[in-house]
């Protein structure tokens, strides 16, 4: 017996095994679709046009079955499948002996009474071609799950699914070329077209069981597909011949048209039979070499010495990280590197530059010669250097060098000049070498006719994460940032930190299309969340650009300029950039002046609320509204809460505005109620700042009973930034809220900190699954996983779901399809005044 080897790990294991799942899926729910024909009397299932032959309800209950059968195979239930298949083999068993025999023995409809079909003498029967196929099927679902000869089991079973599959291509032609003898053996029942399809989507899911088989066990059933492959084909095509044939001779014809159908299946049986073969070869040489490669390139990196290993034109062949990182490399400047390229690298660095060009240029006259050396270098750093011939049958292809680090570290004086011009935590340049340096790259521009550009990064609500977590684990996130920066800074560039949470890049560029690719580059640092005890931790920065000489000639002028264009950055959104220009002075007054409006913002009665209603999915009945505020300004006209929330937390008048929100809310639902709209709910977002005044439930009871509102016409939107560090304050705020029947939603879910302990910990109601994970989800496979993934974590917690963004018909589908309770979008509606919602509360 074939010893059992497991190998999921492939990629090609994973395809087979979906594609699987995918056709047997699809004969599922092809084999359910027509038993809901038959007991709904729904045509078009059982039949593809009227007046012609029905798909019976046995045939329907074999597809099922058998898709059944091939998911248990799949998971490895082989006593279950094989009974299944096993009832299938008799079913079909007897219905084709009814045929061969004439009898009837009183099977056809066991299930289900059929009414009499076109061209079905005996109502329920399946036709005989159709009991073949299932023979067909069974016969090599069980062969594959049979231990002994595993190979040639699969490899009998694969080409019985091929067969099947030629076959049901041959039933299904016939009625597309109107050859009835193609899907009606004799006088026998013919096989409708929609059983035919049936058969496509099986014998697919059994080709993939076979697939799947090969690679979960490494046979080499492989090998004879080529030829099965071709026997099928020339099988099927012999029989649409001979049908054709006895055609012809029944109509008197001469067309040779059967003969010219038997020459294209040896034609095809043979074309495809050397494709199938050619493709395998091809990958079995693909193989070969990858294994090859890798174990050279293991080799090479295994070693602790720098390889490189080049032709006798001195390019590049082969070598290894270690040789990048002595040489201080990046992998794409060796593809165009020569000897004299090396020559240059070299000479760069060492100190014994003359002796050691000459013993190169020796080696390089002397194509056998094997020789080692020492490389001095500045810095007291010493590698060993030994080169050898690369030879190939006694013929010299190339060169082998070999360079191991052999340095002894005597740099006390080197590191305490280094301690007092690099940051401590980061180990990155420091201010003051930063200001240095900036000064040397602004003079060496001059020559140079260089741009000298000045990139200001700050990171994006960085006091708010000092604040939760603490300034030990701040500073951890600190140095993850700025690893991943120095991987984004060219070695052309210097990356430094200036404070905090600020860091500068000091570029020396051509173009200013140069400053937006490098800073792209640096913003890319950010696209994946901090990783800290358990925390996912979503990051972003802002930055400011300023260059020399276009916006000044002295160091503070650019770091002024470029400060400026930092804070410009984030008034308009954050995480992304800005080049400072001459109006940004004008915008800074602009900004000092409306935040003086903002502050008397709620005198002057210049807020309003708009109203985005929430549906519920299953019924798109309205059940309630978010409200969402805007500044109506005399100046600038309607103003989204994105641009001055920030800047009300900032001055400390967000409770006041968070007040007034409430009061307006409860008026607003007053005023429903006595319009007789007694059960509408409307969620309000809290700011962070906001809901850490204790007095939240206290002011909130005030204003339900002031205003005679149900606390369960309140739902207050929290966002996960609130929750994380669960102190004991807020812990206490929501058991108040929770008590007084108000429930919380996390907002935005997903996109915060993520910490899962706070949804079994906290008194939460519903998630709100933010619109970036539902924009983009018919063509974002990653978007799909994670709100599936969201979905069942609220199903585990027992907590209600709304799905926010909803912009088409297919994220609503999708969404229903998951178990999405409720939603809202610009699909529904967008946010409206108070006076246009009376359309959705009607």
């Amino acid at each position: 017996m074939q010893s059992m080897v497991f190998h999921k790990s492939s990629n090609s294991y994973y395809t087979a095994y979906y594609l699987t799942v995918a056709f047997a899926t699809l004969t599922f729910i092809f084999g359910l679709s027509v038993l809901i024909g038959w007991h709904f009397n729904i045509e078009f299932l059982i039949q593809y046009q009227p007046n012609t032959v029905a798909i019976v309800y046995n045939t329907a209950l074999c597809f099922i079955i058998l898709s059944f059968s091939i998911f248990l195979f799949l998971n490895c239930y082989y006593k279950s499948a094989i009974t299944l298949s096993f009832t299938v083999f008799i079913l079909s068993g007897l219905a084709l002996t009814q045929h061969v025999f004439s009898i009837n023995l009183q099977i056809d409809e066991v299930f289900f009474h059929h009414y009499q079909s076109i061209e079905n003498a005996y109502p329920g029967r399946m036709a005989s071609n159709t009991a073949f196929c299932f023979l067909l099927i069974t016969t090599a679902l069980v062969l594959m799950n049979i231990r002994g000869y595993q190979s040639f089991n699969n490899s009998l079973a694969g080409a019985l699914g091929l067969l099947v599959f030629c076959l049901a291509l041959l039933f299904i032609s016939g009625y597309f070329s109107d050859i009835q003898q193609a899907y009606k053996w004799g006088n026998k029942t013919p096989m409708s077209i929609n059983t035919g399809i049936g058969f496509l989507l099986l014998s697919l899911a059994v080709m993939g069981l076979y697939w799947h088989n090969n690679t979960l066990y490494q046979l080499n059933s492989g090998i004879a597909m080529p030829y099965l492959s071709a026997f099928c084909i020339m099988f099927t095509f012999s029989l649409l011949s001979f049908e054709i044939f006895k055609k012809e001779k029944e109509l008197n014809l001469s067309t040779n048209l059967s003969i010219s159908t038997l020459a294209l299946g040896v034609f095809f049986s043979i074309l495809f039979g050397l494709i199938i073969r050619l493709w395998q070869l091809a990958k079995i040489s693909a193989v070969t070499a990858k294994y090859a490669l890798s174990e050279i390139k293991a080799t090479l990196e295994s070693t602790a010495d720098g390889i490189l290993v080049v032709d006798r034109a001195g390019k590049v062949m082969n070598y290894n990280k270690r040789f990048l990182n002595m040489w201080y490399q990046e992998e794409r400047s060796l593809k165009t590197i020569n000897y004299h390229d090396i020559k240059l690298i070299i000479n760069k660095q060492l100190i014994n530059r003359r002796e050691t060009i000459q013993r190169i240029n020796k080696i390089l006259k002397n194509p056998n010669y094997q020789h080692a050396f020492e490389l001095k270098f500045k810095g007291e750093i010493y590698y060993d250097c030994y080169t050898q011939p690369l030879k190939l049958d006694d013929e010299i292809i190339g060169r082998v060098w070999s360079f191991r680090d052999i340095t002894i570290p005597k740099r006390l004086e080197i590191e305490l000049s280094h301690q007092s011009t690099h940051d401590m935590l980061t180990n990155l340049p420091n201010k003051v070498l930063a200001i240095n340096m900036l000064g040397y790259a602004m003079k060496t521009a001059v020559s140079s006719k260089k741009i000298v550009g000045v990139y200001l990064l700050d990171l994006d609500r960085f006091t708010q994460i000092n604040d939760v977590f603490g300034h030990s684990k701040g500073d951890e996130i600190i140095k993850a940032i700025s690893k991943r920066l120095i991987d984004c800074v060219p070695m052309n560039h210097m990356l430094g930190r200036l404070s905090g949470d600020q860091f500068i890049v000091i570029a020396s560029i051509n173009n200013s299309k140069e400053v937006v690719t490098g800073v792209t580059r640096l913003l890319s640092a950010f696209h994946e969340p901090v990783k800290m005890n358990g925390h996912s931790i979503k990051m972003s920065c802002s930055v400011g650009i300023s260059s020399y000489p276009k916006d000044g000639n002295t160091v503070d002028t650019l770091l002024s300029k470029a400060d400026i264009a930092l804070s410009r950055t984030k008034v308009e959104g954050r995480n992304s950039f800005q080049f400072y220009t001459q109006e940004m002075h004008s915008y800074t007054l602009e900004h000092i002046l409306l935040e003086s409006e903002l502050k008397n913002a709620v005198a002057k009665n210049e807020f309003v609320l708009y109203y985005q209603p929430i549906l519920k999915l299953s019924s798109l009945n309205v059940i309630g509204f978010e409200a969402l505020i805007r500044w109506n300004h005399p100046r600038n006209g309607l103003i989204l809460p994105d641009k001055f929330i920030p800047l009300a937390e900032e001055i400390g008048i967000i409770g006041e505005i968070g007040d007034w929100v409430f009061v307006t809310v409860c008026k607003q639902i007053q005023a429903w109620q006595l319009q007789g709209f007694k059960n509408i709910k409307i969620s309000i977002n809290i700011s962070p700042k906001q809901f850490k005044f204790q007095y939240i439930p206290k002011r909130i009871n005030e204003l339900l009973s002031e205003f005679q509102v149900k606390s369960e016409s309140i739902e207050l939107e929290l966002t996960e930034n609130i929750l994380i560090d669960k102190s004991t304050d807020i812990i206490d705020t929501l058991s108040k809220l929770k008590e007084m029947g108000i429930q919380i939603s996390i907002d935005d879910f997903g996109t915060g900190y993520s910490c899962l302990s706070y949804l079994k910990d906290l008194p939460i109601d519903i998630l709100k699954i933010d619109q970036t994970f539902v924009k983009d989800l018919k063509n974002n496979q990653s978007n799909q996983t994670l709100i599936k993934a969201i979905i069942a974590m609220a199903k585990k917690f027992n907590l209600s779901l709304i799905a926010e963004g909803i912009e088409n018909q297919y994220q609503l589908e999708f969404l229903k399809k998951l178990g999405c309770h409720y939603g809202q979008g610009y699909y529904f509606s967008h946010p409206k005044p108070t006076e246009k919602c009376m359309q959705f509360l009607q």
